[in-house]
């Protein structure tokens, strides 16, 4: 269990959590008198809304953070006091100086930054030099709480997207071919008259990205909500409500109301009023959703609806979700269901062990319908939007095709047991060919759908298996994936009878001045000649005697097609005025076949460092110079973070092979 926020920039894991002496997770979070501190839970790489914050504030993605204003949480602690003591009068002043948890917020995350990139090396494409430079603006100004008492509502304005950093300088680039289109040249003369004049003039449209649509309401959500009813319409940008069914995800906090079309939603849900009733009447804790929508498709153009309900009583919990794709225009809205998905879930607990299960079945229809010129039906196969399901076969077609239901199935089941000592979690899932779940994105998604379903017509067994030592742990978890039916239309193996047999290990201790931690992925395809491979591997070493801590972490990636990426990085927290610094190396080595060129492209290097400036409202200043390598997130995702996926670069082997840059920038986060 730990705790993530903006006060850590939201880099997961955050900052664990301890029990302390009366069982309860508490951890010490440094803040000062003025402080306001946005936080959720994480718990195995799970956010979760902590219900007994202070105040809470909406997160943009359908939910929302915990929120503590520190000199209003002690102002209400000072006036508890005094009221305590018989001092009504001064506790009543306090209250009304600390306020209430109603009213409008003002939020915002903004970055405004520079660049300059340049080729480190000679090549076909580009001579080795400078190639762009420019200054980027990301700023979203939002305003969430209650309009009026129990009317929420959430606005963000998109005030400015430009995210090239080539407005002050760019190379340019000839046509690639002929009638294609060549990259823009900027020379230093227009882009500096460009930008003094427009800063001056026209500032918002200039750092939008000189175009309309860079500048927009982006999210917008209104309702109401009492104890026991709440009602919520969000539209574009806004994200939809999102669901936990047991095991699954199966509306993810980043799915849209309407990016293209604009789109929107209606959420209706019961309210822990209806909830307590049940509970006093039936024993059950009982709530419910209804949530239609223009955005089966996440774009805005396609209706459809999600419906779940769920139950929890004497430990155990039962969840039922509905989800149903249908017609694009309002007269033909229920003229074709394209898709239906029927979600079951249970959990179970039995004293240190529970159980888990998770169960999907898909309906499908046809695709598009429509007469042609001669009046006569046409039907074409569904693709359902943001899936890995490619063209789909409707029920009646699955007959001629003499393929099994079971391709339109997913299920998954786990038992699990924790105790002081041991994790452990042992369980089976199946997908099949055409199994498929809305609301979920397969790409761009923290949660994909083959994340969780896994990968078509697949069935996977897994066990994972956790020791806890007094000052460490150690694991492993081994698995296995072997096709599920070999007569259905998509085979994950060439030879369906091979199977995938694979794991990780890991383990790590704490020795008080330096703590280790380490892991190795690898696997092997049976009936595959030279399969066995190793998969990324890492290894991780802190020290707290060093500043406020100095850590290590060495990466091994072989997942590149051409070459296998070795990284060092180095962190170091408290250097004086409060600056972080990072710095490390990486080297390409190239493989066996390799088709793309890293001659003078194998070493890359960085440096960079960011501090929070005791100034009004508090801004990051960062600094990073790059050389055939870039570990940190893009602008506009907290770039003065790294972006690690275990010990390795999030980006991978090729990202910026053959580039450099310098960036400066400041991010507020209010």
């Amino acid at each position: 269990m730990a705790v993530i926020g903006d006060f850590c920039g939201w880099v997961e894991p955050g900052i664990p959590m301890a029990k302390n002496a009366d069982g309860k997770w508490e951890v010490a979070v440094k803040s000062t008198m003025d402080g306001v501190l946005k936080y959720k839970f994480w718990y195995k790489g799970t956010y979760i809304y902590d219900f007994k914050s202070p105040d809470k504030i909406d997160d943009g993605f359908g939910g929302n953070n915990g929120l503590i204003e520190v000199s209003k949480v002690l102002a209400k602690q000072k006036a508890a006091e005094l009221a305590a003591s018989g001092d009504a009068a001064g506790a009543a002043a306090l209250m009304a100086q600390a306020g209430g948890n109603s009213g409008l917020k003002f939020v915002t995350w903004s970055m405004l930054g520079f660049q300059t990139k340049f080729d480190t090396v000679d090549s076909e494409k580009d001579d080795k030099g400078l190639d762009s430079a420019g200054i980027n603006l990301k700023s979203y100004w939002k305003a969430t709480g209650n309009a009026v008492p129990n009317m929420p509502v959430y606005l963000e304005i998109a005030v400015a997207e430009q995210d090239g950093f080539n407005n002050i300088y760019n190379e340019g680039e000839s046509p690639l071919a002929s009638g294609t289109k060549a990259d823009p040249v900027t020379t230093w003369k227009n882009g500096l008259t460009s930008l003094l004049v427009d800063t001056i003039f026209d500032p918002v449209r200039y750092f939008g990205g000189d175009a309309a649509e860079k500048t927009y309401l982006g999210h917008f959500k209104a309702g109401f909500e009492n104890d026991y009813f709440s009602y919520t319409t969000g539209y574009k940008y806004a994200k939809l409500p999102p669901h936990t069914n047991v095991s699954w995800n199966t509306v993810t906090d980043n799915w849209d109301a309407g990016y293209a079309n604009g789109g929107g939603y209606a959420a209706f849900a019961t309210g822990n009023g209806v909830t307590e009733w049940f509970n006093s009447v039936l024993g059950a804790k009982i709530k419910a959703a209804v949530v239609p929508n223009r955005t089966a498709d996440r774009a805005g153009y396609q209706y459809g609806m999600y419906a779940w309900t769920s139950a929890e009583f004497a430990g155990q919990y039962i969840d039922i979700q509905y989800n149903g794709a249908y017609g694009k225009t309002f007269d033909t809205i229920f003229g074709n269901i394209y898709e239906t998905d029927l979600i079951l879930g249970y959990q179970g607990k039995f004293g240190p062990f529970t159980a888990k299960a998770n169960y999907l079945f898909n309906i499908w229809g046809d695709g598009d319908v429509a007469y042609d010129d001669e009046g006569t039906l046409r039907k074409s196969k569904y693709s359902p939007m943001a899936s890995d399901v490619k063209e789909v076969l409707s029920a009646k077609n699955l007959k001629d095709f003499k393929l099994s239901q079971i391709n339109n199935m997913a299920a998954n089941l786990q038992f699990v047991y924790s105790d002081d000592y041991i994790d452990a979690t042992l369980g089976g899932r199946f997908r099949g060919s055409q199994a498929s779940m809305m609301y979920v994105k397969q790409a761009d998604s923290d949660t994909m759908i083959s994340d969780q379903l896994g990968d078509l017509n697949t069935l996977k067994a897994w066990l994972n298996f956790n020791y806890k030592l007094p000052y460490g742990n150690i694991g492993i978890e081994p698995y296995m994936v072997a096709t599920l039916d070999k007569n259905a239309l998509v085979q994950k193996f060439e030879d369906t009878s091979s199977m995938e047999i694979g794991g990780k290990v890991f383990g790590g201790y704490d020795f008080d001045v330096v703590k280790f931690d380490a892991y190795m992925n690898m696997n092997v395809v049976t009936k595959v000649a030279d399969s066995f491979k190793i998969g990324d591997a890492g290894v991780k070493v802190e020290t707290p005697l060093v500043l406020d801590g100095l850590s290590f972490m060495f990466g091994y990636d072989p997942d590149g097609d051409d070459a296998t990426f070795y990284t060092g990085i180095f962190e170091v927290k408290g250097i004086p005025a409060g600056i972080t610094a990072q710095t490390g190396v990486g080297y390409r080595a190239k493989k066996d076949g390799a088709k793309v060129d890293y001659t003078g492209k194998e070493l890359g290097f960085f440096v960079g460092a960011n501090m929070k400036l005791p100034i009004p409202q508090k801004p990051v200043l960062y600094t990073q110079f790059l050389w055939n390598m870039d570990p940190y997130k893009g602008f506009g995702d907290g770039q003065d973070n790294l972006d690690m996926d275990g010990y390795v670069t999030g980006p991978g082997v090729g990202d910026y092979a053959g580039e450099g840059a310098f960036r400066i920038a400041l991010r507020w986060d209010f």
